[in-house]
């Protein structure tokens, strides 16, 4: 459960990070004659990517850290494979609603990260 908790909370906030970066980058770049308008405009930028990326990264955290969980539970043991095939579920899970292609590409892409992490986890922290 610690897992659930910092992970889905550091995840959020980093999506959040990255999204208002990224709205405020994109406001910026606008072109509009007043000051007023240019504050406007990166507000609207920043509260529209900020929230939208923070609360994906967030509801992926939460799901992966509940598969793995469940997995972890079923299994036995704590592993990389428990991991990877966390990733792979909710990412096929996350993007069901897509269709085929895009949930097995998000799957894909998911496990994919889910297998990176944990190397650098235990190449970084060896436990």
């Amino acid at each position: 459960m610690d897992d659930l908790c910092y992970g889905t909370g550091t995840t959020y906030l980093a999506g959040l990070t990255f999204g208002g970066t990224w709205g405020l980058i994109e406001g910026l770049r606008g072109h509009t004659p007043n000051f007023k308008l240019r504050i406007n405009t990166v507000l609207n930028s920043v509260t529209r990517r900020g929230p939208y990326i923070g609360n994906s990264c967030g509801i992926l955290a939460m799901g992966y850290n509940s598969i793995n969980g469940i997995i972890s539970n079923m299994r036995g043991k704590h592993d990389a494979m428990n991991n990877v095939a966390s990733g792979a579920l909710i990412g096929a899970i996350f993007k069901s609603t897509a269709g085929i292609k895009a949930a097995a590409t998000a799957s894909v892409i998911c496990a994919a990260t889910a297998g990176t992490w944990t190397a650098l986890k235990q190449y970084f922290f060896k436990y």
